[in-house]
């Protein structure tokens, strides 16, 4: 039976893990190695390894099927570096998805909290026109564009006027408060339907709330390319 191959590039702990295993043997990379060590026990089905994305893929030219990278080119120290290795080994036909912070709101967040990016190491932002022509350089083509994750904005504004920062890049606050209001705000977002749950069933009318936000204001752009 054939089965893809699929890279969860920035994997964390797995966060992605139950909705990209329905479609074939999963490989996670994060340079995280506590990270990887949680996801190796919490999916002892994928093959996972610690490792820095700038650097050389540590696989062959076109080895994958699908390459997956999830709010992880916003961070990296050498952009040029990490999207040649994406295009490398993403095999010709095979699917790019790519989601990134929206420019306009990472524009406006840092407005309210100028030490928003240095909190969570956000180096660079993405409009959509820079996105195409990035990857349109690498030989891909642009598939499809989905606008995400609108509440959040409305989240990290409020805690931001508030004076509160955030840990990571789920938008955990520095008070217990807000890690509560996270919680809550995730029941708003797009990303609860890829759990195939009891949750995915329970959150629907508060998800679509969510989506009538992201179609009004995006905090995330989601992008599928094909290489050519």
């Amino acid at each position: 039976m054939f089965t893809l191959k699929i890279l969860d590039l920035g994997c964390g702990t797995g966060v992605n893990m139950t909705n990209l295993q329905r479609r074939g043997q999963v490989y996670g990379l994060d340079l995280s190695k506590e990270n990887i060590e949680i996801a190796k026990i919490k999916f002892p089905q994928g093959v996972f390894l610690s490792h820095d994305a700038t650097q050389p893929l540590p696989y062959d030219d076109g080895f994958f099927d699908e390459v997956h990278c999830y709010d992880v080119l916003e961070h990296v120290d050498d952009l040029p570096a990490t999207t040649k290795e994406i295009a490398r080994v993403l095999k010709q036909g095979g699917k790019l998805v790519i989601e990134v912070p929206n420019a306009k709101s990472e524009d406006i967040l840092k407005k309210i909290r100028p030490q928003y990016w240095g909190e969570i190491h956000h180096v660079r932002s993405f409009t959509p026109q820079t996105m195409a022509t990035l990857w349109n350089s690498l030989n891909m083509t642009l598939v499809q564009t989905k606008k995400l994750k609108g509440v959040e904005h409305i989240f990290l504004s409020f805690i931001f006027s508030r004076g509160v920062g955030i840990t990571d890049q789920n938008g955990s606050g520095k008070k217990q408060w807000t890690v509560q209001l996270a919680r809550i705000t995730y029941l708003f977002t797009e990303d609860v339907w890829k759990r195939h749950d009891h949750w995915s069933v329970l959150a629907t009318p508060t998800a679509l709330i969510g989506k009538l936000f992201s179609l009004l204001f995006p905090k995330t752009y989601h992008y599928e390319f094909r290489k050519n």
